[in-house]
């Protein structure tokens, strides 16, 4: 479960996640939206939250959560001015 909030967002955006049972670690990346990878931040813990882009330009963001090298979960994310 992927959950990204504020969005859209002016500032940082913070990401609420919940692994599937078994997992406790995962990778998230974020890549803007022509495919150049702004962040790749490790998760650790079946349920967190981590906070990221506060530096990110204008622009839509697709962030994905991957384990065991599948994708779990995307959501696209908007930053504004």
């Amino acid at each position: 479960d992927l959950a990204v909030n504020p969005n859209p967002s002016a500032g940082p955006f913070d990401l609420s996640y919940t692994l599937p049972e078994g997992l406790d670690e995962a990778t998230m990346e974020v890549y803007h939206v022509t495919g150049i990878l702004m962040d790749k931040i490790q998760l650790s813990g079946q349920t967190g939250t981590r906070q990221f882009g506060a530096s990110y330009p204008t622009g839509i963001y697709l962030v994905k959560v991957q384990a065991a090298d599948q994708l779990l979960s995307s959501i696209r994310v908007v930053k504004e001015n």
